[in-house]
C-alpha cells in the first residue's frame, strides 16, 4: 500500500480507491482536487507562458537582426546548453534543498534579466551577443524550474494519478502555447519586441509567488541521505546512474526520450524561418503557427488525462514516436498556411502525448529521494535538442527549411521501427 505523501490531501486521496466510477469529465481533472497540485499547475502555466512568449520574441529578434538561420540556430543551441552543463547540479540541489524555495528564487532572478533585456532593446543597444548571453542565462533558469517542477509532481498527487497529473500539467503548458505566441506575434508587429520581455518578467514573478504556498519542501529522506559529511555530489550522481542502469525499463525510457528530443523538437525553433521563407508572411502569422502546435497538444493531453487506465502503454508510446516522424515528413511537403496549421496541430498532439506517457511511466518507478537527480538525467536529453537545433540551422541554411524537416523525420521513422523490435521492456509496458 502506498504511504500518504506530504502535500497530498489524504482524505481526498483515499476517495480515489472507491469502486464508484466517476464521469469522464471528472476523471479528466481529478488531480486538481489536490491543493498543492493546483499551485503547481499555476506555476507551470505562468512559466510556460513566459517561456513561449520568450521563444517567439527571441527567435524573431535573432533572425531579424541578421537574417541568418545559423544565428537563430546558435541562439537556440546556447539556450539548451545548460541542460547539459547544469542539469546534474540542479538535480542534486533539488534532492537536498527546499524545492519550492529553489523554484521561487530562480524566477525572481530571471525576471530581473528579462527586464534588463527589455531596456537594452528599447534603448537600441541590443547586439547579437546580448541575445546569446540572455539565452544562456535563461537556459540555466529553465533547467532549474523544469527539473524542480517535474520532481514535485509525484509529491503532490498519489502515484496512481501520475498520468493524469502529468497530462494536466502539460495541458497548462500547451494552453499557454496558444495564448502567449499569439499575443507575442501581435505585440512584435504593434509595439515592438521589448514589451514582450517586460511581460515575461511579470509572468516569472507570478510563478515565484504561486510556488510559495505549496506545502512541500525537501525530498522525503533528504535529511538522512545527506547527513554524512563524506557523502558528496559525486556519490549522489553515482547513486542515480546506478539506479537507472539497473532498471531495464528506465534505461529504455531514457534512451527513447533522448532520441526523440534530438529529432522531433528542433523544428519548432525554425518556425520563424518557415513563416518568412515558405509562407512569405509576417510575424503575426508566426504566432498562429505556435498556436496550432499548442492546440494540437491540448487535445492530445486532455485525451490522455481522462484515461484512468491505458492498456499497452508501451505500444501507444512507440506509436506516438512514429506519428512525430511521419508528421515531420508530411510538413516538408506542404507550403500553404492551412495545411501547415493542420500538420503542426498533428505534430503537437503526438509530441506531448509521447512525453506525458514516457515521463509518467518513469516517475512511477523512481522514489522521491531520487526524483530531482532522475529528472536531471532525464532533462540532459535537452542537450539533444541543442545539438539537433544547431545541426538543423546549418541544414536550413544549405538546403532550405522544408528539406530540413524530412531530413529529421526519415531517420526518426527508421529508428522507431528498429526500437519497436529491439526494446522489449518498452514494448511490453502496460
Amino acid at each position: 500500500m502506498l504511504r500518504p505523501e506530504r502535500g497530498v490531501d489524504t482524505k481526498q486521496t483515499n476517495l480515489t480507491s472507491t469502486p464508484r466510477v466517476k464521469p469522464r469529465r471528472l476523471r479528466m481533472f481529478e488531480s486538481l482536487r489536490h491543493r498543492d497540485f493546483r499551485y503547481l499547475w499555476v506555476t507551470s502555466f505562468l512559466s510556460a507562458s513566459a517561456r513561449n512568449l520568450q521563444q517567439v520574441s527571441l527567435g524573431f529578434l535573432a533572425f531579424d537582426l541578421t537574417g541568418s538561420s545559423v544565428l537563430l540556430g546558435t541562439v537556440l543551441f546556447v539556450y539548451q546548453i545548460p541542460f547539459l552543463s547544469f542539469a546534474l547540479l540542479v538535480g542534486v540541489l533539488a534532492d537536498r534543498v527546499n524545492r519550492k524555495r529553489l523554484l521561487a528564487i530562480s524566477q525572481f532572478g530571471m525576471a530581473a534579466f528579462a527586464v534588463a533585456l527589455a531596456v537594452d532593446i528599447a534603448l537600441g543597444w541590443v547586439e547579437t551577443w546580448h541575445l546569446i548571453v540572455f539565452a544562456f542565462i535563461s537556459g540555466i533558469e529553465n533547467t532549474i524550474i523544469h527539473i524542480v517542477r517535474q520532481a514535485l509532481v509525484p509529491r503532490v498527487v498519489p502515484r496512481e494519478s501520475l498520468l493524469n497529473a502529468v497530462s494536466l500539467n502539460t495541458t497548462g503548458f500547451n494552453v499557454s502555447r496558444i495564448i502567449a505566441p499569439a499575443v507575442g506575434g501581435v505585440l512584435i508587429v504593434a509595439v515592438g519586441v521589448a514589451g514582450n520581455f517586460g511581460i515575461q518578467a511579470a509572468l516569472l514573478i507570478g510563478v515565484a509567488f504561486a510556488s510559495l504556498p505549496m506545502r512541500v519542501g525537501k525530498a522525503e529522506g533528504a535529511t538522512e541521505r545527506t547527513g554524512g559529511a563524506a557523502r558528496g555530489m559525486a556519490a549522489d550522481l553515482v547513486e542515480i546512474l546506478r539506479y537507472v542502469w539497473r532498471e531495464p525499463l528506465l534505461r529504455q525510457l531514457f534512451l527513447v526520450q533522448y532520441v526523440v528530443l534530438f529529432f522531433t523538437v528542433p523544428y519548432l525553433g525554425f518556425l520563424p524561418v518557415w513563416t518568412e521563407d515558405v509562407l512569405r508572411m509576417d510575424a503575426d502569422i508566426l504566432g498562429v503557427l505556435y498556436v496550432a502546435t499548442g492546440a494540437g497538444a491540448v487535445v492530445g493531453t486532455l485525451w490522455l488525462a481522462q484515461r484512468v487506465s491505458l492498456p499497452r502503454r508501451g505500444l501507444w508510446l512507440i506509436a506516438t514516436v512514429a506519428i512525430n516522424a511521419v508528421g515531420l515528413i508530411g510538413l516538408s511537403q506542404v507550403d500553404g498556411l492551412a495545411l501547415t496549421i493542420v500538420v503542426l496541430a498533428f505534430l503537437g498532439a503526438a509530441q506531448v502525448m509521447f512525453f506525458a506517457l514516457n515521463i509518467s511511466a518513469a516517475q512511477a518507478i523512481i522514489p522521491d529521494a531520487l526524483q530531482g537527480r532522475a529528472m536531471a538525467v532525464w532533462n540532459m536529453g535537452h542537450g539533444g535538442i541543442a545539438l539537433g537545433t544547431l545541426i538543423m540551422g546549418y541544414v536550413v541554411a544549405a538546403a532550405g527549411v522544408q528539406d530540413a524537416m524530412w531530413l529529421m523525420g526519415v531517420p526518426m521513422l527508421a529508428l522507431t521501427v528498429l526500437g519497436a523490435a529491439a526494446l522489449r521492456r518498452l514494448r511490453e509496458l502496460d
